[in-house]
């Protein structure tokens, strides 16, 4: 079973399959010779993680209301990325959990989406061609997270602590 995979910006969408493709780049851990000078973003992710799930929500409700078919990451997940320190263009891995016992990617949810904050100046999208796109791992306080590369492109400055949203 093939899962999706899509991005939401302010000015970025974008979806794609996640393949079974292999590469042997390793992605960029964040790491930098010391920390960025400048924060990425400015974001509240407390704020932001009750914010998407809000739109989440009436998203679902409407789609209730019309007898639609529910999204294919309809269920009650939001989940704000491990922050990682950017050096420039190139592949990062961002990490979100500690993931619910129901979340089940592919199978439950099947498709997942991703919200990068407002204030962030870099272009980001799923790294295609990597057959660890979306893998769950255990982190090392035990729990499940899931990992998933990115490619930072274009403009792309060295900043600390992005936060990426999965819903």
């Amino acid at each position: 079973m093939k899962g999706r995979i899509s991005l939401a910006a302010v000015t970025l969408s974008t979806t794609i399959a996640l393949s079974g493709c292999g590469a042997t780049e390793q992605p960029n851990t964040g790491m930098v010779d010391g920390p960025p000078e400048r924060a990425c973003t400015n974001v509240d992710v407390a704020h932001q993680v009750e914010q998407i799930r809000r739109d989440k929500a009436n998203v679902s409700a409407t789609a209730q209301q019309g007898n639609g078919k529910p999204s294919a990451n309809a269920g009650d997940y939001v989940y704000a990325s491990q922050p990682v320190d950017i050096a420039g263009p190139g592949s990062y891995t961002f990490s979100f959990g500690p993931l619910a016992e129901d979340f089940r990617y592919p199978m439950s949810p099947s498709g997942l989406g991703f919200k990068v904050p407002g204030d962030y100046r870099g272009r980001l999208a799923p790294a295609a061609g990597k057959s660890d796109e979306a893998r769950i791992v255990l982190g090392p306080d035990g729990a499940r997270y899931l990992e998933i590369s990115f490619s930072l492109m274009g403009d792309t400055v060295s900043c600390s602590e992005l936060t990426v949203f999965l819903f």
